[in-house]
């Protein structure tokens, strides 16, 4: 079984020396020192979860306003925003209320992104006419309707 006392280490001068000491005169953390370590640690996480960790939805970095400009007169010319009839392309009202899009990938920013930046299924690609903050615009707005 267990022995009241443990083998620990010090280092010497001249090299390692062993010695045993019982196991009770370790110091011990009381419930106050848990506690504030506990809080210490629980404040650095709400910090870094608000302030130090970009977004997940990519929606918040952008202007819907801007996205709106974008897509009225990029998007809209094959994509209705204002009802859920079909142009050359699918309606893009709603789009982020579904579960899958056209394509059957689920509907989320990172496959959006995706559609506009590649195209497919008709569409042409557009990733070299956005910049990367006019995609975000654009997310955003479609996140509105």
């Amino acid at each position: 079984m267990h022995s009241p006392y443990s083998i620990r280490e010090s280092l010497g001068g001249d090299g390692v020396n062993w010695y045993v000491l019982p196991r009770f005169s370790r110091k011990r953390e009381t419930g106050s020192f848990m506690m504030r370590k506990f809080l210490l640690f629980g404040t650095v996480f709400c910090f870094s979860a608000a302030f130090g960790v970009p977004a997940a939805n990519a929606a918040t970095k952008g202007n819907a306003a801007k996205g709106k400009q974008l897509v009225d007169s990029h998007c809209a010319i094959c994509h209705n925003t204002t009802t859920t009839g079909t142009k050359m392309g699918p309606s893009l009202k709603g789009l982020f209320k579904t579960k899958k899009m056209v394509t059957g990938k689920p509907t989320n920013d990172k496959n959006v992104l995706a559609q506009i930046n590649n195209g497919g299924g008709g569409m042409p690609a557009f990733g070299d006419q956005f910049t990367s903050q006019q995609k975000q615009d654009i997310l955003a707005y479609l996140h509105t309707l």
